[in-house]
């Protein structure tokens, strides 16, 4: 599938973090502290891939 740019699949990192609009602040951004954590996780999971 991504064999020819040289990609992979990182299976632990497909995962679904739902925000709905009240997870966010008044600027846009997200606030609600477990799913920062949960995307910091996933992010944390496609860094280790990567390196």
């Amino acid at each position: 599938m991504l064999g020819y740019t040289g990609g992979a699949v990182v299976e632990s990192a497909c995962v679904r973090i739902p925000v709905g609009r009240d997870m966010l602040d008044d600027g846009g951004l997200l606030a609600d502290p477990s799913a920062r954590r949960r995307l910091g996780e996933v992010l944390g999971l496609l860094a280790r891939a990567a390196g």
